[in-house]
C-alpha cells in the first residue's frame, strides 16, 4: 500500500488530496469524477 498525492486542475481550480492505494491505476479510479468536470491535468506522485 502506497500513499499517493493526487493533484488535479479542472480548468478553474486546483485541488489535491492524498489517496492510499496499491497502484497508480487504482488511484485514477478513486479520483472524484464530478459531472461536467474534465480533468485537464492529473499528477499522481508516490510519497515514500
Amino acid at each position: 500500500m502506497n500513499l499517493y498525492k493526487v493533484s488535479y486542475f479542472n480548468g478553474t481550480q486546483k485541488a489535491s488530496r492524498f489517496i492510499a492505494a496499491n497502484t497508480s491505476r487504482e488511484v485514477e479510479k478513486k479520483v472524484p469524477k464530478h459531472t461536467g468536470i474534465k480533468l485537464m491535468q492529473l499528477n499522481i506522485e508516490v510519497l515514500q
